[in-house]
């Protein structure tokens, strides 16, 4: 034992490798028996860091031992029992000594903090078990990368192909990144892991120059709520971390100006557009500032345009859809995450044998495979095959549905359990209320909302369900949603948001389309919108699309009367794709991405008569706006030349024009915009007439002195 004491974590490391050798088992066995990682699983074996208790658990497992004695080497090389071992009677003064610096005890903080992933489904009768060790869980994914001379290429043959890797080995020569990915593809679960690797010293080798790094995860969906973002002094108060009034003055700046930063943007899809421009002013200041942190920053696709943060030197890394492989490596993780949360052998073993199914229905039915190409969607499926006994929705729709009903309703394990807040909601009432504050988030750009909004929210919905409000307040009922539902949390005390952003989307649409008040189009489309108005009196709309499945950005139009000083046509409206210049490609901004794969932004301006909307059709149909000239696209949304667009996008976006014009037109705000628009006109006006007279002023001096000369002519020849 006295080797043992010297060296705990040797040993613990000698005796996993020892049963490894005995039991013939390879590390690719190994990982696949334990559902961890290879880098996970090289560390314990190595003894390269201190493996997590449930890192020991699933090792023991898979290896067929007995935990205990593992668990007893890993807390005896635990540094704080240790040094609580060796020390018990140490003064005052030499603790305090020995107390680690602010530096320590941040990085502790954010392992802990960051240390677990929430398992959709993984246990619906207790929520709150609903989590997995980050180590135990974590999936590498595959990240794609476009060639740097992509942009350059203006032909489809001289674009090159994207260079495919996994997600270390793509980030191992970056320095800054800016990372792609849909929702629920594993973006922020990536920045979540290299927080906790970063901050334990876990970094494969791999990224080895991104160790000994200071960690500074950013979610902007909390950032933007509070005002202004945040300087580094307040990076820590601003995401609520515990510690912010202990950190020593200056720290953080130091941390950064060493070049030891490592700082993790979390979701530029989830700042309103407007706030986009500013939210990259504030990177590029930042970076400006502090030119040797490590950055990556997180975004849907369509959120910001291709090299959007070139300028600052970012890579573009895009997640790739999961593999058949990865497919199959995340159902046994999921299904292993389950085991460990259950408490019979029985459930256990129905656990193994509906994960056995569920890797042969994947592999064998396409569409199902397709469904499952993103962690999110495929936790869903693992947890709806659990709850349905095998049966499985087979569209996506059909998959969000199927969804809210069970982690709503719960299966019947959980009926049994007494509400601890005296609420029972039907899963209609419960969607009706989760439907309002998603509409809110949507309506009003937001990801995350004050407990305050969403008790009003709720209070405001209550008079119209008798049913609820006898049971409880809306406080009550808000605990209920956050507590039992599966769908919201409290990510602060005053805070709520979606464990999702996916459901948020999906309930969100599902309420806009219900509530028939946001723009609809002739062809039935859908959309939302934020107006604001322009210096000038523009009516400037963020557009979105709204689907049963979603809400998707689409980008910026701005109407105002027509801009002509003199028309020749009274009434006319124009219309511009895009915030900036109507003619300079290099001043565009949030051009609309309406188009097709080749020719993505709708851009240009036209002139459209309201009096079109007013007119007879021939077929009875819902009249629509006239252009008077092509529709234009653009492969990017600055700096590339436009081409005429395809019949397709010219109706797409004629239809949504004419939705947009009809809005623009029973808006109480349009009359004060156009009076403002007319007054920046008339003085336009005034000063072009002014010009015009001073030309004829002009006119009218030459030709006085013409007449003065032909007087005096005349006066000779009649005096002669």
């Amino acid at each position: 034992m006295g080797d043992v004491d010297e060296d705990p974590l040797a040993e613990l490391a000698s005796r996993l490798r020892t049963l490894r050798v005995q039991r013939g088992l390879q590390m690719g066995g190994l990982q696949q028996r334990t559902g961890l990682g290879r880098t996970t699983v090289s560390q314990a074996l190595n003894g390269q860091a201190l493996p997590s208790e449930a890192t020991l658990v699933a090792l023991a497992k898979a290896l067929g031992a007995d935990v205990e004695p593992l668990l007893a080497l890993r807390n005896a090389a635990s540094p704080v029992p240790q040094a609580r071992r060796n020390y018990p009677q140490l003064v005052r003064a030499t603790r305090l000594k020995a107390q680690p610096s602010f530096e320590e005890r941040y990085l502790r903080y954010v392992a802990e903090r960051h240390s677990q992933l929430t398992v959709v489904g993984l246990d619906l009768s207790r929520p709150e078990r609903a989590r997995w060790p980050l180590d135990a869980a974590y999936l590498s994914l595959e990240l794609a990368e476009r060639p740097e001379d992509w942009l350059a290429g203006n032909e489809e043959a001289n674009r090159p192909s994207v260079v495919v890797k996994r997600a270390e080995h793509a980030l191992a020569n970056c320095r800054r990144v800016l990372l792609r990915g849909l929702a629920g593809s594993g973006k922020t679960t990536l920045l979540q892991w290299l927080a906790v690797a970063t901050a334990r010293n876990e970094l494969p080798e791999e990224l080895a120059d991104w160790r000994g790094r200071v960690p500074f995860v950013l979610p902007l969906r909390t950032l933007v709520r509070r005002g202004p973002l945040p300087e580094p002094h307040d990076f820590l108060s601003a995401v609520g971390t515990p510690l912010a009034a202990s950190q020593p003055e200056g720290w953080a700046d130091a941390v950064l100006d060493r070049g030891e930063a490592l700082v993790l943007v979390d979701g530029i899809d989830e700042v309103p557009q407007e706030h986009r421009g500013a939210t990259r002013d504030w990177l590029e200041q930042l970076l400006a500032a502090y030119k040797d942190a490590r950055v990556v920053v997180t975004t849907r696709p369509s959120a910001v345009p291709e090299g959007w943060l070139a300028s600052s030197h970012f890579t573009e890394l895009s997640v790739r859809p999961m593999s058949a492989a990865d497919t199959g490596v995340f159902v046994h993780r999921w299904h292993t995450a389950a085991q460990h949360s259950s408490t019979t052998e029985t459930e256990r073993a129905q656990l193994h044998d509906l994960e056995t199914a569920l890797q042969v229905t994947v592999r064998a039915q396409r569409d199902l495979a397709q469904l499952s190409s993103t962690p999110l969607m495929c936790a869903l499926i693992c947890a709806l095959h659990r709850d349905r006994r095998g049966h499985l929705p087979h569209s996506r729709m059909e998959l969000y549905e199927a969804a809210l009903s069970m982690l709503l309703v719960r299966r019947d394990l959980e009926r049994s359990i007494d509400d601890p807040e005296g609420i029972q909601l039907t899963e209609h009432q419960s969607v009706q209320l989760l439907q309002r504050l998603a509409y809110w988030l949507i309506r009003n750009r937001q990801t995350e909302m004050e407990r305050a909004t969403a008790l009003a929210l709720i209070g405001d919905a209550l008079p119209a369900m008798q049913a609820v409000a006898e049971q409880g307040t809306r406080d009550q009922v808000l605990t209920h949603l956050v507590g039992r539902s599966g769908l919201l949390r409290q990510p602060t005390a005053d805070t709520i948001d979606f464990v999702h952003r996916t459901f948020q989307d999906y309930l969100g649409a599902k309420a806009a389309i219900e509530a028939h008040d946001f723009p609809t189009t002739p062809a039935g489309n859908t959309y939302s919108y934020a107006v604001e108005t322009g210096e000038n009196g523009e009516a400037i709309y963020d557009l979105s699309r709204v689907l049963q499945d979603g809400v998707f950005p689409i980008g910026t139009i701005v109407v105002h009367p027509n801009w002509e000083l003199f028309p020749k046509t009274e009434g006319l409206l124009n219309v511009q794709f895009g915030k900036g210049s109507a003619t300079d490609r290099h001043e565009r901004t949030d051009a609309p991405k309406l188009g097709d794969m080749e020719l993505p932004y709708v851009v240009g301006s036209h002139l459209v008569n309201p009096a079109d909307l007013t007119a007879e059709t021939d077929n009875g149909n819902a009249p629509l706006l006239k252009f008077r000239k092509r529709m234009l696209g653009a492969a990017f949304e600055t700096s590339a030349p436009a081409e005429n667009a395809s019949p397709e996008t010219f109706e797409k976006v004629r239809d949504l024009v004419t939705g947009l014009i009809t809005t623009y037109q029973t808006d109480k705000a349009t009359p004060a915009r156009q009076a403002t628009y007319t007054k920046f006109l008339n003085k336009q006006r005034a000063e072009a007439t002014q010009a015009q007279i001073n030309k004829l002023d002009d006119k009218a001096q030459a030709l006085a002195f013409m007449r003065a000369e032909l007087v005096e002519k005349l006066n000779g020849y009649n005096a002669a």
